[in-house]
């Protein structure tokens, strides 16, 4: 890829990057995950993005990080917060719905899987 395709590519401001979003044919069809201001407005939580992204997408890449001791605050209070969790909570290890208890002993046992 080209200096000029690279650069072309950007998307540094809101209007370039929502026109980006609205010309994905994968997402047509799909409503914006944003309750209406007569709903109360706010991120609409039974949305197929947030269930995508936060309780499968977060939560897999927390296993994973978990596997290799890497620390997970950030990642662990969003997943206490949709979980419906007090902030001081233990953080869930798979979300109600979702099978993401990570199936290995380690590190080495996941890239030997993966292998």
């Amino acid at each position: 890829m080209s200096k000029q395709d690279v650069s072309s590519a950007d998307a540094n401001d809101a209007a370039t990057l929502t026109r980006r979003f609205r010309e994905l044919h994968t997402l047509s069809g799909r409503p914006a995950p944003i309750r209406p201001e007569w709903d109360g407005g706010g991120l609409a939580l039974p949305s197929p993005y947030v269930g995508e992204d936060i309780d499968h997408g977060l939560a897999s890449v927390r296993a994973i990080l978990r596997l290799v001791g890497a620390a997970t605050p950030c990642a662990d209070e969003i997943l206490r917060w949709r979980a419906g969790l007090e902030p001081d909570a233990p953080p869930p290890e798979a979300l109600p719905g979702t099978a993401l208890v990570a199936p290995f002993d380690g590190i080495e046992a996941l890239m030997a899987a993966l292998d």
